[in-house]
């Protein structure tokens, strides 16, 4: 029964990336588990693994000279103020692979002037963009309150998807 509601879900997803991205396979599910997330976000404060421990969390790949990731800055931005008292963590990670530019201070400003107020931190190295498989942006990845790798979000987020997500892996209903 599990699997077949799992599959159901996954249609569900499916469905809705095809009327919000053109593409059917915008989530992917995917298996493994969250690396340890640490460090200092880009507003001075520190995160630690600690802070994902026991939620559901939405890693989000991201660069400010990136036009669909900051167009999906407000979607995520509105899930964190809803569920994170319910258990989301929404988690910034941005990405400087692949040519993207390492620039936090144009990341920082992007942030404060869109009101983006969840942890954003730099992948320098791109260390969790290689742990977690990440080929290019947008990306976000869908993490389970036990700490596994569920799906893969490939594209921007749209509006309802946390809605969906908290509803299968938190058992919180989208109305």
């Amino acid at each position: 029964m599990r699997r077949f509601v799992t599959a159901l879900i996954v249609l569900a997803f499916a469905a809705s990336a095809c009327s919000t991205a053109g593409s059917p396979d915008r989530f992917v599910p995917v298996v493994g588990r969250l690396p340890s997330i640490a460090g200092t976000t880009l507003d001075g404060t520190p995160i630690t693994p600690a802070a994902t421990q026991g939620k559901v969390v939405l890693v989000n790949f991201w660069n400010p000279d990136c036009p669909p990731c900051r167009d999906e800055m407000s979607v995520l931005q509105a899930a964190w103020d809803r569920y994170r008292t319910q258990g989301l963590e929404v988690v910034g990670i941005v990405y400087v692979g692949g040519g993207w530019p390492d620039d936090p201070s144009a990341a920082r400003a992007f942030l404060e002037r869109e009101g983006v107020t969840y942890p954003t931190i730099v992948d320098r190295t791109s260390t969790w963009a290689r742990q977690l498989d990440i080929a290019g942006i947008p990306t976000t990845v869908v993490v389970d309150r036990t700490g596994d790798v569920r799906y893969r979000l490939l594209g921007r987020v749209a509006t309802g998807d946390a809605d969906r997500v908290m509803a299968e892996l938190a058992g919180i209903g989208s109305g």
